[in-house]
């Protein structure tokens, strides 16, 4: 590069920082609507006209936003219920009877038999329980009470039904099968 047109570059950087420097000594008018004054002040010191511009109000507005922006027409949206036509109400229907029939909760399991002296115990397991539990005569187990315990058996009765638990009852087949019962 030549000599000459590096002096002119400088030159030219010196000038844009030194103009850089006057206008940010100067504050800065952001102002959307420019009072009047200052408006006379960017023409020279002519005012524009002798009466200040008054800004608009708000309220001036309001139209303007209750409009849709980005509609074509820009015409307020307009929204057309058409009236629906009330049917006539039902007839009254009479009430339904449904009839709930009594589920008698299944007799536990029986899984063994205490027999010592006078006293009598029975282990029994209800659905839902993890542990089985030693219940006597007269205990209700699961809506069931112990009606009788004896050296093989145990007897349960509920609601006027009774149900006998065999502790070694034997299937069809000749094999033995634990904790069956059967009821009357």
């Amino acid at each position: 590069m030549n000599g000459k047109v590096l002096s002119v570059i400088a030159v030219a950087t010196v000038l844009v920082g030194l103009s850089n420097l006057w206008l940010s000594g100067r504050p800065w008018d952001l102002a959307p609507i420019a009072p009047a004054a200052k408006i006379g002040e960017r023409n020279g010191g002519r005012a524009a006209s002798d009466a200040t511009i008054p800004a608009p109000a708000t309220s001036d507005f309001a139209e303007t936003f209750d409009r849709p922006l980005f509609s074509p027409d820009r015409r307020r949206h307009t929204i057309e219920i058409e009236a629906q036509p009330v049917p006539a109400p039902l007839p009254p229907t009479p009430p339904t009877v449904v009839e709930i029939p009594v589920v008698t909760p299944p007799a536990p399991l029986l899984l063994g038999i205490s027999v010592t002296g006078q006293t009598a115990q029975a282990l029994l397991k209800v659905d839902g329980q993890d542990q089985p539990a030693w219940h006597r005569n007269g205990d209700t187990v699961a809506g069931w009470t112990i009606a009788e315990i004896g050296k093989d058996r145990a007897t349960l009765q509920q609601n006027g039904q009774t149900s006998h638990l065999l502790l070694y009852p034997s299937n069809d087949s000749g094999k033995l099968a634990g904790g069956s019962s059967a009821q009357d």
